[in-house]
């Protein structure tokens, strides 16, 4: 595949696993990007067929969710289909490409962030402690996970699980924070450099990360889109650093990429 032949010489590996394997966010997005410009000048018939599709106000577009309760999955919605293009990324052996009706799929959205934890634990294999490293970043941000290979980063990314905090007034996250046990020291120490060499306010801000979370529910900040833009650009700041990549562009099929 195509996308593999350009990502694999700069992604050779994730977390200590070699590449395609937890590289299914990179693969997605480079295969969507490749189907939104053949969309939008299409050259074929099946293109053409997805222009007037989408054209008509046809579904077509980036998901992301728990699937078959046992990973988070990034995958593509054509329509009434679901199109796994990143499907050997958890076990290389199976197909690259997995296509089902999206009743069948067994994706489903984060219930909570409970539900996050849950998933990620057994997906990842990771321990998930509270964010006391970047804490002005808390409200959306509240945990961090540290990998079995020391690699750690904070969560949860999805746009999905934000909008659900910024619906439910950060309730979720002051809770949650109030559930994790403190970060030991020497298992975030890669957080801490971030930290100090970064620019960033947000990324620098000490204090209490449940503190901070009450003090931006009393402004009411979850219904500030410029601030949670701002949040979203300084984690994927620190992302930027632990997956090896430039912070991923979002693409939408009805407007250019």
């Amino acid at each position: 595949m195509q996308a593999d032949e350009e990502l694999a010489p700069r992604l050779p590996s994730f977390a200590g696993k070699l590449y395609p394997l937890g590289r299914c966010l990179e693969i997605r997005d480079a295969v969507f990007a490749a189907l939104v410009a053949r969309i939008q000048q299409p050259d074929s018939a099946a293109t053409r067929a997805l222009h007037g599709f989408i054209a008509e106000g046809g579904v077509g577009g980036k998901i992301w969710g728990v699937l078959r309760e046992s990973y988070f999955q990034n995958a593509i919605q054509l329509g009434p289909l679901y199109v796994d293009v990143a499907n050997d990324t958890v076990t290389v052996t199976k197909p690259k490409i997995e296509i089902l009706p999206m009743e069948s799929a067994g994706m489903v959205p984060v219930a909570s962030l409970a539900h996050f934890a849950t998933i990620a634990r057994r997906y990842w294999g990771v321990e998930i402690y509270r964010n006391t490293v970047f804490p002005a970043l808390a409200p959306y941000y509240p945990m961090i996970c540290v990998s079995e290979t020391g690699a750690a980063w904070i969560e949860p990314g999805s746009g999905q699980v934000t909008t659900l905090i910024r619906r439910q007034r950060m309730m979720p996250a002051l809770r949650f924070l109030s559930a994790l046990a403190l970060p030991p020291d020497d298992r975030v120490r890669a957080l801490y450099q971030i930290k100090s060499t970064s620019t960033d306010a947000l990324i620098r801000a000490e204090g209490d990360p449940v503190a901070m979370v009450e003090q931006a529910r009393a402004q009411g900040r979850y219904r500030d889109p410029a601030y949670l833009a701002a949040c979203r650009a300084s984690r994927d700041a620190i992302i930027a650093h632990f997956r090896g990549s430039e912070p991923t562009k979002p693409w939408n099929l009805d407007g250019p990429p």
